[in-house]
């Protein structure tokens, strides 16, 4: 009953995983007929022993066997003389196309396989992107760079492996009508023998299953563990934790290595106990044909090679269900989850299409509590922003600025209370059309290993080479552009390493302004920033805001340079404290005025 629940699932999994049934009907189709022309090969040795032995004489031979009628009738029909050279030419040609389709079948199997790899590895790469923050949030992206890799390649071998399974039955049963023709009762004593003995690896089997699933554990927990530490070697050397993360690390690679050399010993267990027991089998039956005169000397030799044939197709049956039941782990945490991902989803409920030109943005009593926390990040928000203006948002460190800002392109959703944009609420909007008309730039940039042009052309795929220097123009990019080699063309380096901090910011916020969006968010602008540039960019923002056309939302900390603000808005402990110009805020004598007098005097 197990094996057939198994099957069961496994043929939801691998219709859900892309190994569609044309794949499966295609594979077992080049299986049969490769096998067939196998069998055929070997078997047609018996009749040419025979041929050999009864010195050609035909008549004999079709009056004493009806397989001989049946292969003298076969020739005279395609009217060929049939002599010795016939024969081993035609055994020739059989094993040729076994040979050929051997080969049409491996290179159909592995090309199947590669393909619904690649189609799951981006599948699970859409749905991590499509599931919502709250989910980003709780799941560690070691775990999910493990799944994707490691375990998604597992998983194919997991979904792909019966296939191979059923073949290597498939081999196994179409040799038995030959064996049974020569002798039934051998064949009957050997089959239940083999059968017997294949029982015996059931322990190790079983065992396996377990140890893929410790395996599993074991690989996410390590590349959990990497991802993190890998990020910041510099902070490991500062914090002078490097002997405590590599005691950790020793540890992972010591239960991986033993989850490993386990399953491989379970898998050489059932190969070195299967194979003596054939052996053994197969000179026990050459003794019992002998002594009981039961089979010729040349059909117990056709028949031992059929069974030395036999051995590995029956080792690799053992082989391939213990692979099945050790990878079954990665399949588990895999297809869990995806499913897991799907469910978290974000909901586009939205159907209309974005504005170019917005009336305006409006929070009324936004409220938003992240799942794991008793205190709301943000408690009853609400304030207006004028389109085609400056804007910026102030407030102590985990004040909600940051919240506030992902709740606009929805990335979160409020618990209570509505945005809107002009007249209509943010959820009307598809998130398509949303995301597309508001250009964020990051505390942190994120770059691709890829030239300084093709960075800022993320912002607008169709830009001109004019467009983009008039952007990075914008940006400050020209002040330090002419000093790279190759200019635009130079290679930023994987993650913009061959950039400093504040040609990072520069660089992607040219990508911002070429976007022509909306609204552009601007996410501690001038972190990483020395003085000079610092003032070149708040000096440039209101040439920014005229040129765009765009309203412009800035996060900042740095109060001694947000006075050219249209509005400002301050965050302090999930609340909005107070809004207004600089000159406004500073009369109030509140948390603004008191930061702006100490970073004034400092």
């Amino acid at each position: 009953p197990s094996n057939i629940m198994y099957y069961y699932r496994w043929n939801i999994l691998r219709k859900k995983f892309g190994l569609n049934n044309k794949y499966v009907r295609n594979i077992l189709l080049l299986s049969i007929i490769s096998t067939f022309a196998e069998v055929v090969g070997i078997g047609i040795f018996y009749p040419i022993i025979q041929y050999v032995q009864s010195d050609g004489n035909l008549t004999t031979l079709s009056n004493e066997s009806e397989l001989w009628l049946y292969i003298v009738n076969f020739f005279n029909i395609i009217d060929v003389d049939l002599n010795l050279s016939i024969l081993l030419i035609t055994a020739f040609l059989f094993f040729l196309i076994r040979q050929i389709l051997s080969y049409q079948f491996i290179v159909y199997f592995i090309t199947i396989k590669n393909l619904i790899e690649k189609k799951l590895r981006d599948k699970m790469f859409s749905l991590y992107f499509d599931a919502n923050s709250e989910y980003h949030d709780k799941t560690p992206i070691g775990l999910i760079s493990n799944l994707m890799t490691a375990e998604l390649r597992s998983t194919i071998l997991g979904i792909t492996t019966p296939l191979e399974l059923i073949t290597q039955i498939i081999i196994f049963i179409s040799f038995i009508p030959l064996l049974l023709m020569m002798s039934w009762e051998v064949t009957m004593v050997a089959f239940f023998i083999i059968v017997i003995s294949s029982l015996v690896p059931g322990v190790w089997i079983k065992r396996s299953k377990k140890v893929g699933f410790d395996l599993v554990n074991t690989n996410n927990k390590m590349s959990e563990f990497l991802i993190e530490r890998l990020s910041a070697p510099n902070l490991s050397r500062l914090t002078r934790t490097e002997k405590a993360e590599l005691k950790q690390f020793k540890f992972f690679t010591k239960n991986r290595s033993y989850y490993y050399t386990l399953s491989n010993t379970l898998q050489a267990k059932a190969s070195a106990f299967l194979e003596p027991v054939v052996i053994l089998l197969s000179l026990s039956l050459l003794y019992f044909s002998i002594t009981k005169n039961i089979m010729s000397l040349s059909e117990i030799g056709i028949y031992i090679v059929i069974l030395i044939r036999l051995l590995p197709i029956s080792k690799g049956v053992i082989a391939k269900w213990q692979r099945i039941k050790s990878l079954l782990g990665a399949i588990k945490k895999v297809d869990g989850k995806c499913d897991e991902m799907s469910r978290e989803s974000e909901k586009d409920i939205g159907c209309d299409l974005f504005p170019k030109k917005i009336k305006g943005i409006r929070f009324d009593n936004v409220s938003y509590r992240y799942p794991m926390s008793k205190k709301e990040a943000l408690s009853n928000i609400s304030f207006n922003i004028n389109s085609n203006s400056l804007n910026v948002i102030v407030g102590p460190s985990g004040s909600g600025k940051s919240t506030l800002i992902e709740l606009l392109p929805r990335l979160r959703i409020p618990d209570l209370g509505t945005i809107k944009i002009g007249n209509t609420l943010l959820n009307n909007f598809t998130l398509n059309s949303l995301r597309k008309n508001i250009s964020f730039l990051p505390q942190e940039p994120k770059f691709f290993d890829e030239t300084v042009m093709d960075h800022i052309r993320l912002g607008k795929n169709d830009a001109s080479d004019e467009e983009i220097y008039s952007a990075a123009n914008f940006a400050g990019v020209s002040s330090f552009i002419d000093n790279f080699e190759n200019g635009y063309c130079t290679n930023v380096g994987e993650n913009g390493s061959r950039l400093s901090g504040g040609q990072r910011k520069k660089i992607d916020l040219a990508r911002v302004i070429i976007s022509e969006s909306p609204i552009i968010i601007l996410d501690e602008p001038t972190s990483g920033m020395d003085y000079k540039s610092e003032e070149d960019l708040f000096n440039n923002l209101g040439l920014i805001k005229k040129s765009t056309r765009a309203t412009i939302i800035i996060i900042s900390h740095q109060l001694m340079r947000v006075s050219i603000a249209d509005q400002i808005i301050v965050i302090n402990d999930g609340k909005v404290e107070e809004i207004g110009s600089h000159s406004e805020l500073i009369k109030n004598g509140n948390w603004y005025a008191k930061s702006w007098c100490s970073n004034k005097g400092s």
